[in-house]
C-alpha cells in the first residue's frame, strides 16, 4: 500500500489518513466509527455512487443484525450462525471465501511448542471438518496452509490431508516427543461468542489427546496487548489476519513482528520472507517463493491452521452493487436505491 511521501512525517497520520481513494475521512473516533465523504476530484467519478459513508464498530453481533433489521445499518458482517436468520428477515446474504485464517496461533518460543513434533501432533489432533461444520455452520473451507486455494501464494503440492485428523497418531507423536501424558496449555481468545465456541472445540479435541487447554477470554480492546505485547499463554485461537498482500500475512512468522508472540522463527522462513520482498520480481517468481514459504510453514507446523472462513454479510435491499471480496470490501460502484 503506497503512502504519499509528503504525509509520512505527520505524527497523526493514523488519525488523519492521506490516500488516493474515492472517499476522504471527515471524522474518526477510534473504536467507535469513521465517516467519509465523496472526493470530488476522484479520477473515475462514475464509480462514486454515494455522497458519503459511515462505518461503525459494533462488536455485538446480535446488535449488528438488529441494526440491519431496523434500517440503522445498510450492510454488516454476520456470525456464521446468523445467515439463515438474516435471510428470513428479508436481507440479502452475500458469501465469499476469505483469505482470513482460522488458526491456533502458537507461541513457539515456549516449551513444548518449540518442538516441531509437538506442533505436528497438535495438527493431527484437530478435526477440521468437524469444526467447520459444527462451529462455523459450514461457513469455512478446511485448510492446513495460511493461504487459501486460488491465491497465487497457495502451494498446490501441500494437500489439506497433510495433517489428517488422527488422535491416536497425535498421542503417539506426543509420547515419542516425551509427553506421554500430554501437557497443560493456556490459549487466549477474543470475547466474541462464536470465536469462544471455536476455541472450545479446539479445547475439546486437544483434550482427547491429553493436552489440557485453559481458555482465557480477552476483551477486544485488550486483545493485542495481552496476546502480542505481553505474550501471555501458549497461543491464541483466532479467526482473522487477512492481508491483501500475501507477504503481509507471512509477517506474523517473522522474529520482530508484532503479531508473532514470543518472536520464534527459523532461518529458512526468514530467508524466504526476505526474498519475497524483492520489488524486481515478476508475479510468477514471487509466487514460487511464497508457495515455498507456505509449504515450509506447514511442514514445520508453525501454526495449527484449521480453515479459511466464508464470511456472510447481511445487506439491505436498498443497497446496489456491493460484492463480497476475498480480502477487503471494495465500494466503487456501490450505491443506495432512490426512495
Amino acid at each position: 500500500m503506497m503512502i504519499s511521501p509528503d504525509a509520512l512525517d505527520d505524527p497523526a497520520l493514523d488519525q488523519n489518513p492521506v490516500g488516493a481513494g474515492m472517499m476522504t475521512v471527515t471524522e474518526y473516533e477510534p473504536g467507535t466509527q469513521i465517516t467519509y465523504e465523496a472526493y470530488d476530484d476522484y479520477w473515475e467519478p462514475e464509480a462514486v455512487k454515494v455522497a458519503g459513508m459511515e462505518g461503525r464498530l459494533i462488536n455485538d453481533f446480535s446488535a449488528r443484525l438488529n441494526a440491519l433489521r431496523e434500517g440503522t445499518l445498510d450492510a454488516a458482517r454476520l456470525e456464521p450462525g446468523q445467515a439463515e436468520e438474516a435471510a428470513s428477515a428479508g436481507l440479502e446474504v452475500l458469501e465469499q471465501e476469505s483469505i482470513e485464517i482460522g488458526q491456533l496461533q502458537l507461541n513457539r518460543a515456549k516449551e513444548p511448542l518449540d518442538d516441531v513434533d509437538v506442533r505436528r501432533a497438535l495438527n493431527h489432533a484437530i478435526d477440521r471438518e468437524g469444526i467447520v461444520n459444527g462451529v462455523m455452520f459450514g461457513y469455512g473451507v478446511p485448510a492446513v496452509q495460511i493461504y487459501p486455494e486460488g491465491l497465487y501464494a497457495h502451494d498446490p503440492d501441500t494437500p489439506v490431508d497433510t495433517y489428517e485428523y488422527d488422535p491416536e497418531k497425535a498421542q503417539q507423536m506426543l509420547a515419542d516427543a516425551g509427553y506421554p501424558d500430554g501437557f497443560d496449555m493456556e490459549i487466549n481468545v477474543a470475547a466474541l461468542d462464536f470465536v469462544v465456541s471455536y476455541a472450545e472445540a479446539i479445547q475439546a479435541q486437544l483434550g482427547e489427546v491429553g493436552v489440557n487447554v485453559t481458555i482465557n477470554q480477552v476483551e477486544l480492546s485488550q486483545y493485542g496487548d495481552v496476546v502480542y505485547v505481553q505474550a501471555n499463554g501458549e497461543g491464541t485461537a483466532v479467526i482473522g489476519a487477512a492481508r491483501t498482500d500475501p507477504t503481509q500475512t507471512a509477517l506474523q512468522f517473522q522474529p520482530d513482528a508484532f503479531t508473532n508472540p514470543g518472536g520464534a522463527s527459523s532461518p529458512e522462513v526468514e530467508q524466504l520472507y526476505q526474498e519475497s520482498l524483492d520489488s524486481t520480481l515478476s508475479i510468477e517468481e514471487r509466487a514460487d517463493i511464497l508457495q515455498e514459504l507456505s509449504a515450509t510453514l506447514t511442514e514445520q507446523a508453525f501454526s495449527v491452521v484449521i480453515f479459511h472462513p466464508i464470511n456472510p454479510w447481511g445487506v439491505s435491499s436498498d443497497v446496489v452493487g456491493l460484492q463480497p471480496y476475498r480480502d477487503v470490501f471494495e465500494f466503487r460502484g456501490v450505491g443506495i436505491k432512490k426512495s
